[in-house]
């Protein structure tokens, strides 16, 4: 009742079944729910602010804090899985909430999901290999 047809029948059989790997649910799942939920569940949890969603989504809200140690949340502009905005909006929060250093950075504008990946990977592994300390061994 939540699903637009052919994802509700592949949905069921892997929620009853209960196996299935990540690359099951990509092969059957598109990128984005707008694809395979349907319009009616999308449009009341979009406009019902104490629908169960919203209401999960404001207890796991994680931004409402400042930051002592630097912080840098990576993106790629165009991607539609996990939105940039959300990296945006905490940036603003945590320096409005007195964070001093802490950055939103855009890996690539024309970047997705999949195509960030990597560079995040890089960035955030050079990054951290930039703040190590040597222990003198």
């Amino acid at each position: 009742e939540f699903y637009k047809q052919p994802f509700a029948d592949s949905i069921q059989h892997y929620v009853t079944t209960g196996t299935y790997e990540y690359e099951d649910w990509s092969n059957i799942l598109n990128e984005t729910y707008r694809d395979f939920m349907q319009d009616s569940v999308i449009d009341n949890f979009k406009n019902n602010p104490n629908h169960s969603v919203n209401v999960a989504a404001r207890k796991s809200d994680i931004i409402d804090w400042a930051p002592q140690q630097p912080v840098k949340m990576l993106y790629c502009a165009s991607d539609i899985v996990v939105f940039p905005q959300n990296s945006i909006v905490a940036e603003k929060k945590m320096k409005a909430l007195g964070a001093k250093d802490v950055e939103a950075i855009d890996l690539n504008p024309e970047g997705d999901h999949n195509s960030c990946y990597n560079p995040a990977m890089v960035y955030a592994l050079d990054w951290f290999n930039e703040l190590r300390e040597d222990c003198g061994e």
